[in-house]
């Protein structure tokens, strides 16, 4: 019996790894990647970059080298952002997600103002 359990075990989380490097190495690069660029660009009007996607069990879904550029010029960029779902709260409505960014880098801009008379 525990021989049996100890091999679907081992089934299971050599399903789990190879999922996760299936996740890593075509979807999440591939797909995934230009759907956000995308998504965000739409929602902001500016341009979006994004270094490279990966995804880690315990971070969730991290993305190195974001940035976001207008006219040419960064005004939001970080070393790296993860993003996690937050699944575990059933009893609510809705999932939390959780936006870690690690070293941003916001450009804040001045912009003059009309002298009142």
């Amino acid at each position: 019996m525990k021989r049996k359990i100890l091999i679907l075990l081992a089934i299971f989380f050599l399903a789990v790894s190879c999922g996760v490097i299936y996740l890593n190495k075509v979807i999440l690069p591939v797909k995934i990647k230009s759907l956000i660029i995308k998504a965000l660009e739409e929602a902001t009007g500016k341009r979006v970059a994004i270094g490279s996607m990966r995804f880690n069990i315990f971070k969730g879904i991290l993305i190195k080298d974001f940035s976001i550029y207008d006219e040419g010029r960064e005004i939001i960029g970080s070393k790296e952002v993860s993003c996690t779902v937050l699944v575990f709260p059933i009893l609510k409505e809705y999932s939390n997600l959780r936006v870690h960014l690690e070293s941003p880098r916001i450009m804040v801009e001045r912009a003059p103002t009309a002298l009142l008379t």
